[in-house]
């Protein structure tokens, strides 16, 4: 086999092993997200979720229909979910995958807000995190997201 022969077949194994390794990437990479979203619940019929029993019903029928007189006025959308458990996700990723995997906004615009509570119980600390689509993040800085979370919503 002569030098050019054997670099062109060598160069061919290098962009085959590429290829293949690119190709196990992507599906790792699909069956890391289905895996992430069965950790979330189906997506709701409403905008207030709360899957700990933390609100009572009269708190939740006023607050979804404000946010839903809220959305009808501004075309953004900001959805609540309490969950019990954020299956050993950090409450910032699990807040953001939420928002995804519902669709919280509207498609293209990226108007969504998501308020994520997951409260303390005896053994674990209780969380909150806004996570804020791409098209609000102008409105609502995460410095707002933050102030409100300590100043508001844990007061």
């Amino acid at each position: 086999m002569n030098y050019r022969m054997k670099y062109h077949t060598e160069k061919v194994n290098r962009i085959m092993k590429k290829s293949i390794r690119n190709i196990l990437l992507i599906v790792l990479a699909t069956l890391s997200l289905n895996s992430i979203a069965q950790n979330f619940p189906d997506k709701p019929n409403r905008i207030v979720n709360d899957y700990v029993n933390f609100l009572t019903t009269q708190e939740q029928n006023a607050l979804e229909t404000k946010l839903v007189n809220f959305s009808d006025q501004t075309s953004s959308q900001i959805a609540i979910a309490i969950v019990k458990s954020l299956n050993g996700y950090d409450p910032a990723s699990y807040a953001y995958g939420l928002g995804e995997h519902w669709g919280v906004g509207q498609r293209g615009k990226n108007n969504g807000i998501l308020i994520l509570v997951k409260p303390r119980y005896p053994n674990s600390k209780g969380e909150i995190f806004i996570a804020t689509g791409y098209g609000m993040e102008g409105a609502v800085p995460d410095a707002i997201t933050k102030r409100l979370v300590n100043n508001e919503i844990i007061p």
